[in-house]
C-alpha cells in the first residue's frame, strides 16, 4: 500500500524520463543511506536500545508515512514513504528480522520460520495485491492512506506485544538450552540425549591410564542416570588403574 501510494504521488504530472531520473537519484540515495547505515549505525543502534526497541521503528516509519499522505499528500509524503519502505525496511527490518526469530520455540523453529518467510510473507503481499487490484479503483488516495494508517496501528500493536513477549521466549529458550541454572544437577543429567549419552561412554572408552581423570569423574557422573552398569565399570576401571588419590 505504502509503495502504491508514493509511485503514484511521484507518477503525478511527471513523464517518462523525468521519472526515470527521479527514481534514479532517489535510488542512489537510499541505497548509499542503507550501506552507511548498515555498516556504521545498526549494531550500535542494537547496542543502545535493544533489538525490541528496534523492531518499534519500521511501523512507526508506515505511521508517519501514511499520516504524511492524509495531511500533506504530494512530493514530501511520497518520499518519506520511498525511504521508509526502501530504506527503513532494508537497513533496519531485515537486519534485525534474524534476532527476532531466535525468539521462536527450539523446538520446531525451522519449521516456524519456514512457514513465517515462505508462506506467510507472500501471502501477505498476495492480499494486499487483491485488495489493490479490486478496490483501487472504489477508494480515493485519502481513503487507501487510511488503510495504510490502520495496518500501520495494528502492525505497531502486535510489535508491542511481540516486545513485551521476547525476553520471555528468550529466557526459555536459554533454559532448554543448559542455561537454566535454576534445575538441579539430577534434571539436567536426566535430560540428556541418546547422542550425548554416546558421546560420554566414547569419552570413557579412550581414557588410558595416567591421563587426567578429572573429565572421565564428570562424564561418569552425567552418565550414571543413564547407565548406571557402565559407569560403574568405568569407575571401576579408572580405580584400578590410577596411581594416586581422584
Amino acid at each position: 500500500v505504502c509503495e502504491y501510494q508514493f509511485y503514484g504521488a511521484f507518477s503525478k504530472g511527471r513523464d517518462e524520463a523525468e521519472l526515470a531520473d527521479l527514481f534514479g537519484r532517489l535510488f542512489f540515495a537510499v541505497n548509499v543511506f542503507n550501506l552507511v547505515f548498515t555498516l556504521f549505525f545498526f549494531n550500535r543502534l542494537v547496542a543502545v536500545l535493544g533489538i525490541r526497541n528496534l523492531a518499534l521503528i519500521q511501523p512507526i516509519s508506515y505511521l508517519l508515512t501514511f499520516v504524511c499522505f492524509l495531511v500533506k499528500p504530494g512530493d514530501f509524503a511520497a518520499v518519506v514513504g520511498f525511504f521508509a519502505f526502501h530504506g527503513m525496511l532494508t537497513s533496519v527490518d531485515y537486519n534485525s528480522t534474524n534476532f527476532l526469530l531466535n525468539a521462536l520455540p527450539s523446538r520446531g523453529k525451522k519449521q516456524l520460520r519456514t512457514f513465517i518467510e515462505g508462506i506467510c510473507e507472500p501471502m501477505a503481499n498476495a492480499v494486499t495485491g487483491v485488495f489493490l487490484i479490486f478496490l483501487v479503483e472504489l477508494l480515493s488516495p485519502e481513503q487507501i492512506s487510511t488503510v495504510g494508517l490502520a495496518g500501520s496501528v495494528a502492525c505497531l500493536v502486535l510489535v508491542l506485544w511481540m516486545r513485551s513477549a521476547y525476553v520471555s521466549a528468550m529466557v526459555t529458550n536459554l533454559k532448554s538450552a543448559w542455561l537454566d541454572f535454576s534445575r538441579s544437577p539430577t534434571e539436567v543429567t536426566a535430560a540428556l540425549t541418546t547422542q550425548e549419552c554416546e558421546a560420554l561412554r566414547v569419552r570413557l572408552g579412550a581414557f588410558r591410564p595416567g591421563e587426567d581423570v578429572s573429565d572421565q569423574l564428570l562424564a561418569i557422573r552425567l552418565l550414571m542416570s543413564h547407565d548406571r552398569l557402565y559407569a560403574l565399570e568405568a569407575l571401576l576401571q579408572i580405580l584400578e588403574t590410577s596411581n594416586g588419590p581422584l
